[in-house]
């Protein structure tokens, strides 16, 4: 411990961590799910699927799995909601949605971007009957009606702000003011 530290009243700690003090640690910190979804355009509509297991209407992609990336999941979910695999181009949007209280905690949202698709594209859709009910095109205005309300307040953000050229940042559906 230096004089001065000693002087103000502060401890210098030099010990490092055995390697399971680390483990015990980590397992303390918080975890959030990721969710990563695609959106996708066709004719100038937003590609929108229903799913079978709960109301509403979804951008298709899903949670990431443990170990995999935001991007690796929602190119494995694309594939398995739609039998495309389809490039991701960009980052859209990252959002932080808190707890809705229902007890599946907080998440992050990664919403990609992927070139708009083509008619031979959305002609091999295959959709898992057990998973997604069926799929449309709407204009991104109108899919606002469709979507659950947590993903509409999250399109409303690229509606209103653009991401044409930037990610944008968001929390609960609602942009983050920052300086372009």
């Amino acid at each position: 411990m230096t004089e001065a530290a000693a002087r103000r009243g502060v401890s210098i700690v030099t010990t490092k961590w055995t390697p399971e003090q680390r483990t015990e640690y980590t397992k303390r910190l918080p975890r959030k799910r990721i969710v990563a979804c695609l959106v996708a355009h066709h004719g100038g509509g937003l590609l929108l699927v229903k799913p079978t297991y709960r109301e509403g209407w979804l951008l298709p992609g899903g949670t990431v799995e443990a170990g995999e990336s935001p991007a690796a999941g929602c190119l494995r979910e694309t594939q398995e909601e739609l039998g495309l695999v389809l490039p991701i181009t960009r980052l859209l949007l990252v959002d932080h949605a808190t707890d809705p209280g229902d007890g599946s905690g907080d998440c992050l949202q990664f919403w990609f971007g992927t070139d708009d698709l083509t008619t031979a594209q959305v002609d091999a859709i295959v959709l898992p009957a057990d998973e997604i009910e069926t799929f449309r095109f709407v204009r991104p205005v109108d899919a606002r009606q469709l979507l659950v309300p947590r993903m509409a307040a999250r399109l409303d953000v690229l509606l209103r702000h653009g991401a044409a050229s930037r990610t944008l940042c968001s929390e609960d559906g609602h942009a983050l003011a920052f300086d372009p």
